[in-house]
């Protein structure tokens, strides 16, 4: 098996998921040997534990791996050793498994952490992914661009080490559940593998991912400084939404200035009256009675994006314009969930917000609890039917004293998904 990967690298890290191997011995025998015609290279295996960041405390001799078994045949077969992290330890065997013990474990992601060591040394660290899309070292990058989903906590427990108690002070980059709620999906999946240049081969039952670190940090690199957002990507999830679901999608649409380039396309066809307010006075809309849509290349490039990547079949468009902060939309159902003969043919509802960032919050018909999070430009956002009838939705209003004049388009479609 590892033949056909390893060149030349001095440290290679294997995230593992055995259980999907049919003939899990067959394949334990085989990577064992496979490991020991490679003396001088430095092996890294995840023994990653999560129990501090629940109890505060950590016995480092007695604590088992939460993240698979291999770690464990390794030490069974293998003089090792084990890096100190109470969180994100790893199991580590070859030549240069002691470089390791000099991390600082107290910041998990951060400088001279043992991801950071692995980033210095990335010209010599493959990656391997046998049957399992984990990769824990995304969140290196996310602290190191401070994305705005995640965010530092203190964890302040007690280490124990050689029967010796001591305070420990972690320092964790943590996911905002507010921001990157779990509807959005996993971080990692096989688009973001595609994304970053991973090999995929064949072995036995599975799949094998793999690639070089330094290959892996350019890549993501040039993610992020094109889009903050852009690790959390999963178009696979479109195909496993639910009729209860709220999601966020952010990084469709990428360069251009979506903004005023859809306003000016409004404008020049040249129409007066071709904005309308909205029920009256809270915001406009373009007026569908007349005949703009053909004239509107921009516009017509953005339905047809989402429309492809959700593979949606659309109903109904709407053009939206919060000429400034003082427009607002209040809460409400949209037309499915009290419309029988709508909602026959309407299963989802799905925006994209560009210019000025907005709030969209929901407000739950009975409770009348209300939820929110912000849209930034290019932000796709969207919810299933169940949602629309258990909850209203809108973009509240902005105080008079922070007064903007950065306006805000949102294009609205609605539109039929098979849902699971």
């Amino acid at each position: 098996m590892l033949k056909s990967i390893l060149s030349n690298e001095k440290f290679v890290v294997i995230h593992s998921s055995l259980k999907k191997f049919n003939n899990t011995k067959m394949f334990i025998n085989e990577f064992i040997n496979d490991i020991k015609n490679y003396p001088n290279t430095t092996f890294l295996f995840p023994h990653f534990n999560y129990d501090f960041l629940k109890t505060g405390v950590y016995e480092f001799e007695t604590s088992e791996s939460q993240v698979g078994q291999l770690c464990n045949i390794v030490k069974n077969n293998f003089e090792y050793i084990k890096s100190n992290s109470p969180v994100f330890s790893f199991i580590i065997i070859g030549p240069n498994k002691e470089l390791f013990l000099n991390c600082d474990d107290s910041n998990c992601f951060g400088h001279n952490s043992l991801f950071d060591l692995l980033i210095q040394n990335k010209k010599n660290v493959l990656y391997i992914h046998l049957n399992c899309l984990s990769f824990t070292q995304i969140h290196y990058w996310e602290q190191l661009f401070s994305v705005p989903y995640r965010y530092n906590k203190e964890f302040i427990g007690k280490y124990i080490k050689n029967n010796i108690i001591s305070q420990y002070i972690l320092n964790y980059n943590v996911r905002d559940l507010n921001l990157n709620p779990e509807s959005i999906g996993q971080t990692v999946n096989e688009q973001f593998f595609k994304l970053t240049n991973y090999k995929i081969v064949k072995y036995m039952d599975g799949e094998i991912y793999f690639n070089n670190l330094d290959e892996i940090d350019n890549h993501i690199i040039n993610l992020l400084q094109n889009d903050l957002y852009a690790l959390i990507l999963n178009k696979d999830d479109t195909n496993n939404l639910s009729e209860r679901d709220v999601f966020l999608c952010p990084n469709i649409f990428t360069n251009s200035d979506y903004y005023n380039t859809l306003l000016e396309e409004i404008k020049q066809i040249g129409k007066n009256d071709i904005f309308k307010l909205w029920h009256g006075d809270t915001h406009y809309i373009v007026d569908d009675h007349i005949n703009w849509k053909k004239l509107c290349p921009k516009f017509i490039e953005v339905i047809d994006t989402i429309k492809e990547y959700f593979g949606l079949d659309v109903k109904a468009t709407r053009f939206n314009w919060y000429e400034n902060s003082n427009h607002f939309k209040p809460y409400h159902f949209d037309a499915a969930a009290f419309d029988e003969e709508k909602a026959k043919f309407q299963n989802i509802t799905i925006g994209v917000s560009f210019g000025a960032t907005r709030d969209i919050a929901f407000e739950h018909a009975v409770s009348k609890n209300t939820i929110s999070f912000p849209l930034i430009d290019k932000m796709i956002y969207g919810f299933s039917k169940q949602v629309n009838i258990d909850w209203r939705h809108g973009i509240p209003q902005i105080h008079p004293d922070n007064f903007s004049n950065q306006g805000r388009i949102s294009i609205i479609i609605w539109g039929y998904k098979k849902l699971i």
